[in-house]
């Protein structure tokens, strides 16, 4: 008798909730474990950060992509927007 395991269907998940920061320093760093994932099989799931792609200026606009792969290799990507916005106005002193 053969068994064959055939599984073609990719995991679930779901990508950490979008953000708002005032800066740029203040993004938080890639976290794969921030990413939630569910596959119809057992099995190792991995999730890999894979990018942040960044896009405007004032606002700007942050496209961080996971990506989500199980033991069978079957994988999709999942995005987080992170939105920079800095509407805190400079500070000056006059000179004297």
């Amino acid at each position: 008798q053969t068994i064959t395991v055939d599984d073609k269907t990719p995991p679930t998940a779901t990508a950490p909730a979008n953000v708002t920061v005032d800066c740029v320093a203040s993004v938080p760093a890639p976290n794969t474990g921030s990413v939630t994932t569910s596959d119809n099989c057992v099995g190792a799931i991995t999730v890999a950060f894979v990018s942040d792609v960044p896009s405007g200026s004032c606002p700007q606009i942050i496209t961080r992509t996971y990506s989500v792969t199980d033991a069978c290799g079957n994988s999709i990507n999942v995005t987080q927007t992170i939105t920079v916005d800095d509407k805190t106005p400079p500070t000056a002193t006059a000179p004297r």
